[in-house]
């Protein structure tokens, strides 16, 4: 095995590599994949095979941030965002993070400290087990206030809203529609975005 310090990319031969969080931070990854530090060990994740269900996620997103610019700040894909957890030795990229709030700070530590108010993921197969367990406990200790888990395979959506230190679940099936007071008036219709991923 390659000598960590020499490590500059990464690539789906690295599943299960350990690196510490710093170390994470300075690699590149092989393109086609995303990769996440879960515990101090590296996750490789497919990119989905259902993105034309993100892709309308993000169409409804950018649609309610255009005409919401004092609101919404950023709207961040898997790649345009990253939620560092020092204790926790993990970098997560949900597939979704919208800030309502400005960055605390204009250097790569900000990441440690801009925290989104909402976290969609989007499930594939082989991302069920870290969207629906793992991330749930971690985006609840760093924060979040909001995280929806969208299920292309079961076609249903989970809701967790922030309830002092634990989360409160709502599920929704295919005829549901998100909502959520941080977005006033913003609706995502899960019909419609199951149906884009047909």
């Amino acid at each position: 095995m390659a000598d960590i310090a020499t490590i500059t990319r990464i690539g789906p031969e690295s599943a299960g590599m350990r690196m510490s969080l710093e170390e994470f931070a300075a690699v590149e990854g092989a393109g086609g994949y995303l990769y996440e530090l879960e515990g101090g060990v590296i996750q490789v994740v497919d990119v989905p095979a259902h993105g034309f269900v993100v892709q309308q996620v993000r169409i409804g997103l950018v649609l309610f941030q255009a005409s919401h610019r004092q609101l919404v700040r950023y709207v961040a894909g898997g790649a345009e965002a990253a939620l560092r957890m020092p204790d926790l030795q993990s970098e997560r990229h949900p597939d979704f993070a919208v800030y309502l709030t400005p960055p605390p700070e204009k250097d790569s530590s900000a990441w440690e400290y801009w925290i989104p108010e909402i976290v969609i993921e989007v499930v594939s197969p082989s991302s069920a087990e870290r969207d629906y367990h793992t991330k749930r406990s971690e985006y609840l200790r760093i924060g979040v206030k909001l995280y929806w888990i969208i299920d292309p395979q079961d076609e249903s959506a989970t809701v967790l809203r922030r309830r002092g230190d634990r989360w409160e679940e709502t599920r929704l099936d295919a005829s549901g529609v998100l909502t959520t007071t941080l977005l006033p008036g913003f609706e995502l219709k899960l019909a419609d975005v199951f149906a884009a991923g047909e």
